[in-house]
């Protein structure tokens, strides 16, 4: 290693996905569709920070039939196939930007008269 290089140890991508899972409580069966999303999202195609990942995962607009209302969708499971959709619109744009727009984006998708927006948003 010359000066100036980080030592860094490659990530093992089953340990994190198998981490991932648990801390976003998320089926093991999700791992295959959250690695793609991950990868595509990060800005190098790498595994982002597991803070930030479990961050967007937790995310109530990833959830399934979220329309507006965090607490409506408390108790669901992340919805899979709009977070493939979400994670090809964000590709190598990184996690920070996708958390950051994420309710934003999937806002602009739902028809007006049929959100359940919060009213303290």
């Amino acid at each position: 290693m010359t000066s100036g290089q980080a030592d860094t140890k490659p990530i093992d991508s089953d340990q994190y996905l198998h981490d991932l899972c648990v801390k976003a409580g998320l089926p093991m069966r999700a791992r295959p569709e959250v690695n793609f999303a991950l990868n595509s999202i990060d800005e190098r195609g790498e595994f982002p920070p597991l803070s930030e990942a479990v961050t967007l995962l937790k995310m109530p607009c990833m959830k399934k039939g979220w329309q507006g209302n965090d607490q409506a969708v408390e108790n669901n499971s992340i919805d899979l196939p709009k977070l493939i959709r979400f994670s090809i619109k964000y590709k190598n744009k990184g996690i920070v930007r996708a958390i950051n727009e994420a309710k934003t984006h999937f806002l602009e998708l739902i028809p007006i008269d049929q959100r359940d927006v919060q009213h303290s948003n």
